[in-house]
């Protein structure tokens, strides 16, 4: 029996039955989500409406229906309200955002899935042929073989799995760094700021809305990072599941006056923390990846010397 060939094989089924697994596992978890930010949606999109209404309401007061010495503070009143606004919007903005990121990764899914319709039944007839090719094929060295099998497909899985982990790990490092850039530089602006509400200055400045763009995608990222380590069974990701709230953190913070630069300070001290937890995880995961290199190199070499024998 000619071993390389049935190894080559059934490494590539089983790498397609892999990729095959892993896209229905994170099309699950995002189709949960999806549920989830659905029903968010329609709460932020009431508020969002809520705080337009009070705008225009008094946006539409005239001078003459204000006494002069409550004008003042219908003009303070005024900012705020377009301030609550802002907010509103920068939330729904992020959500929508999310959710547009969410269906196309489901998209993407399904599309990739079509590549990978037959590749149970490949496995299933490369098991045939390996019996079919063995000499005497006894039920013991049969099943000594599906079983050699299944093993390898478990390891494999599970160190595509944590690959998967430190890839989107490595990501999101680069997205942190360029969102503590931004943060930085609209702290730099605002300790600069003598004059003017929050509502005109982050009008003004272009840095907020890059920070917050970046920030939507370490959203993004974090939930990426999340789902890949809700996948495998070694690591617990209850240490990161907190950091998926951090972007509605700096948006509800963002806007409360005289403590903006306490707020990036606050943010930016969090993604740093982001940063040694995503470095200390992908270090082990590095580690179990090479474990399991050696694990799938005996099991092979175990399968072929089977195969010899036949």
């Amino acid at each position: 029996m000619d071993e390389r060939y049935i190894r080559d094989k059934f490494i590539r089924i089983n790498d397609g039955r892999h990729q095959r697994q892993s896209l229905i596992e994170k099309k699950q978890l995002l189709e949960k989500q999806q549920m989830i930010l659905d029903a968010k949606e329609e709460l932020i999109y009431t508020s969002l409406l809520e705080e337009q209404k009070d705008v225009e309401e008094l946006e539409k007061m005239t001078f003459s229906s204000i006494v002069n010495d409550l004008l003042e503070s219908k003009v303070e009143k005024l900012a705020k309200e377009q301030e609550d606004l802002y907010l509103a919007r920068l939330q729904y903005e992020k959500l929508k955002s999310e959710k547009e990121r969410i269906a196309n990764a489901i998209f993407d899914i399904d599309e990739r899935l079509q590549e990978y319709v037959s590749v149970e039944a490949e496995y299933e007839e490369l098991l045939k042929e390996i019996v079919s090719i063995t000499e005497e094929p006894t039920s013991e060295k049969i099943q000594e073989l599906h079983q050699m099998f299944t093993q390898a497909y478990n390891y494999e899985k599970e160190k595509m799995a944590m690959r998967e982990v430190v890839s989107e790990g490595e990501w999101l490092i680069t997205e942190v760094n360029v969102a503590r850039e931004n943060l930085e530089k609209a702290k730099a602006f605002w300790e600069k700021t003598s004059e003017g509400n929050v509502l005109s200055a982050i009008k003004e400045y272009k840095y907020i809305d890059e920070a917050q763009n970046t920030i939507n995608k370490i959203q993004w990222g974090l939930r990426k990072f999340h789902n890949a380590l809700n996948r495998i069974k070694l690591y617990n990701d209850e240490e990161v599941k907190h950091f998926l709230s951090m972007p509605d953190e700096w948006i509800r913070k963002a806007f409360q006056e005289k403590s903006f630069g306490q707020v990036i300070e606050s943010f930016t001290s969090s993604l740093n923390l982001l940063v040694v937890e995503i470095l200390d995880i992908n270090k082990v995961l590095r580690q179990e990846i090479s474990q399991e290199d050696e694990k799938i190199e005996g099991i092979q070499r175990r399968i072929e010397i089977i195969l010899r024998e036949s």
